[in-house]
């Protein structure tokens, strides 16, 4: 899914009557990297996420960005499929930093993914 897409995903009509959509929400950041492959969270994907949360948190707490700041220490994780899996890894291995974790459909380790597995055989 490209990043354009993502973003659009969150946009909604506040009325019945709007014509236009808004996008985002009030007082919260979206944070959705991404990193292509079966099992990206086992390393790479990892720090690119983590890395992804500490740059949102020095961005926003540049001069200017008073009204828009992220609380990095304030972090609820979601994530589907891939997404979950990812979710689940950087909560066991960071439990202290995350407020709290939804997965849906993710699978707790990449021996747990079915045909995948195939990649590790050869």
């Amino acid at each position: 899914v490209s990043a354009r897409s993502q973003a659009d995903s969150y946009k909604f009509k506040a009325s019945r009557t709007d014509k236009g959509y808004t996008f985002g929400l009030d007082r919260a950041w979206i944070l959705a990297p991404l990193r292509e492959g079966a099992h990206n969270w086992e390393g790479t994907g990892y720090w690119t996420a983590i890395t992804a949360l500490e740059y949102l948190g020095h961005v926003t707490s540049l001069p200017g960005n008073e009204g828009i700041r992220a609380n990095i220490d304030n972090v609820v994780l979601a994530g589907h499929s891939r997404g979950g899996h990812g979710v689940l890894t950087l909560a066991t291995h960071m439990p202290d930093r995350f407020r709290a974790v939804v997965t849906a459909s993710g699978y707790p380790d990449r021996e747990s993914y079915g045909d995948a597995n195939i990649l590790f055989d050869v």
